[in-house]
């Protein structure tokens, strides 16, 4: 993305923010696998829905933020930290 008559710098900053606001989406099984690979880890964890709960997993590993979701809660190993979200946002929700 570059900007009319803008320098190297904004073009920078610009993919940065792209870049920031990626997750990579996987299921719930593989959401496991990574927190398994990643051992000592956070994971950041929310609710929605109003007549059925959906749950939303979140966790960072290896310069990516992974994302899943689910309509139980997942069992998580017990080496991770859990962090649980009051409110969410998500761009593209589905």
């Amino acid at each position: 993305m570059a900007y009319p008559g803008g320098t190297a710098a904004n073009n920078v900053i610009a993919q940065a923010n792209m870049a920031t606001s990626m997750f990579i989406v996987v299921d719930p099984e593989n959401f496991n696998k990574i927190l398994v690979k990643a051992g000592k880890t956070v994971v950041i964890t929310g609710k929605w829905g109003y007549f059925k709960k959906n749950y939303w997993y979140l966790t960072y590993y290896m310069g990516f933020k992974y994302f899943t979701k689910s309509n139980t809660e997942l069992i998580l190993p017990g080496n991770v930290e859990i962090i649980t979200a009051k409110t969410s946002w998500f761009s593209g929700r589905q």
